[in-house]
């Protein structure tokens, strides 16, 4: 599909649109404060500089709504607004208003056009269907606005995506949005590593702060971080930072980034999530693989520099087996033997978190059975109560661990066959790009986000990436950022 661009905006439409939106903005002000209560009020002038910063920065506003969604505030913490039966999280204020920003531009300025891209059609049909197949499912009262609203919610952060592609046209934008990323994932690696310090007697992080517990085995003393709403963040950043330093040469000004890279790699230990630490290895091997000539010699150098410093670094965890730091490597180390021990992939298993799952395939194959086209629709129940898994805490009905057979019982075969589509065709055309990219910096974030998608392909068997408010969120910008790449190279 062709790539259409525009050409770049002038300062002076620019100052005019902003003055002109400056007096109407002050003259509305005046007239809402006399019908409306102060916090409506407060609501308007919030609105009205999201809508200034949207057109000045809009990187500024889609990673205000990365932070907000996917650092360190809890779901149910999210400032909202009540709209009468529904509400809106402050996050969709901001997404609304930068798509008015857009459709205001398309309106007003002849130099701009909409950008196109070969991943608009799979994504555009993957929304329309899930929405559609949840209409379907509340004319026929199967579902209730309580769950279908909150997984609506969720589908509907991937169009993120639109706005990338047609707010972030030039290439400073999206080295902010970028740099913007790695600080936000760099605060949430510090809140996770403070965390740990506190222990559980203290959790002030959002998901599971528990005591560690392996194939059985409890550590008092080892605390685990999970399930938090930075978990996806932290996933991704140190993967993305482990193709970049992989990539690039060996200087001094890269220690900034390799201590922020140290960072990420402990909260993600602190998470003591074996899936994410799979496919994080299994990208870092596929880095190995797929570089050549003067990236793959970078890359050896960086090798060896780890292979001299990881001794030195274990050295103080040997001698000092009981602090911190030696119990948490200690338990990581027994968490790793789990990933490669037989029995837990072995059916019947009474300590496989991976076997234990079981019986959400067997409802669940059986829904895609009956409803093969359509799926059940979003928000769903696809199985009845569970003795020990469901109590009062916890109501899994609709909920499953594999992201992959979430959206086949939800938005049915054809949902699922869509959403792949969007999926392999981000891979096919990074993979084929990747190398033509002349920007090093960019040319190693567009691999490591291509490599991503692939790994997650994977995650999503164990973990409900696709169906996660904060990953979605991620996801859509994620597709986003490598498009931008290829029309600023010109390899749309």
């Amino acid at each position: 599909m062709t790539t259409i661009t525009s050409r770049p905006r002038s300062k002076g439409f620019d100052q005019t649109i902003q003055l002109i939106l400056a007096v109407l903005a002050g003259v509305a002000l005046g007239a809402v404060s006399l019908v409306l209560s102060p916090l409506w009020t407060m609501v308007g002038i919030a609105g009205i500089v999201i809508v200034l910063v949207a057109i000045k920065w809009p990187e500024l506003s889609i990673l205000a709504v990365i932070a907000a969604l996917c650092t360190i505030l809890p779901d149910e913490q999210m400032p909202v607004i009540n709209l009468g039966p529904g509400r809106l999280y402050v996050t969709e204020p901001i997404v609304l208003g930068l798509y008015a920003v857009v459709v205001v531009r398309w309106l007003v300025d002849r130099s701009f056009r909409l950008v196109r891209t070969p991943l608009d059609l799979p994504l555009i049909l993957f929304y329309i269907w899930a929405i559609g197949s949840t209409i379907i499912a509340i004319v026929n009262k199967t579902v209730e606005p309580a769950a279908y609203i909150p997984e609506i919610r969720v589908v509907s952060y991937y169009l993120l995506f639109f706005l990338m592609t047609n707010l972030i046209r030039e290439k400073g934008q999206l080295e902010t949005l970028i740099k913007g990323f790695f600080f936000l994932a760099t605060v949430v690696a510090a809140a996770m590593i403070y965390q740990y310090t506190l222990g559980t007697s203290v959790a002030f992080l959002s998901g599971r702060v528990e005591v560690l517990e392996t194939a059985g085995t409890v550590s008092r003393d080892v605390t685990r971080i999970t399930d938090t709403s930075g978990e996806g963040i932290i996933t991704l950043a140190f993967i993305l930072k482990s193709v970049l330093l992989m990539t690039k040469s060996i200087k001094v000004k890269r220690i900034p980034s390799l201590v922020q890279w140290a960072l990420f790699g402990v909260a993600m230990v602190m998470s003591f999530n074996r899936t994410h630490w799979a496919v994080s290895a299994m990208i870092i091997l596929a880095t190995v693989l797929i570089v050549r000539g003067e990236m793959r010699q970078r890359l050896l150098k960086w090798i060896l520099i780890f292979v001299y410093l990881l001794p030195l670094a274990a050295i103080p965890l040997m001698v000092m087996p009981n602090t911190k730091a030696g119990k948490l490597a200690s338990a990581t180390i027994a968490r790793v033997d789990t990933l490669v021990s037989p029995e837990s992939y072995e059916a019947g298993s009474t300590t496989s978190t991976i076997r234990w799952r079981d019986f959400e395939y067997q409802y669940g194959f059986q829904q895609i059975q009956k409803n093969p086209v359509l799926g059940l629709g979003l928000g769903a129940e696809y199985r009845p109560m569970v003795f020990g898994i469901d109590d009062e805490y916890f109501d899994g009905r609709g909920y499953t661990h594999n992201a992959h057979l979430w959206l086949a019982v939800k938005t049915g075969l054809a949902g699922f066959l869509l959403f792949m589509w969007l999926m392999v065709l981000a891979i096919v055309r990074g993979l084929d790009r990747w190398r033509k990219v002349k920007d090093e910096h960019l040319r190693s974030i567009v691999l490591g986000i291509t490599l991503s998608f692939a790994g997650f392909i994977l995650v999503g068997i164990l973990h409900p990436i696709y169906m996660t408010l904060y990953w979605t969120p991620l996801l859509g910008m994620m597709f986003g950022v490598n498009e931008v790449v290829y029309r600023i190279e010109e390899l749309a």
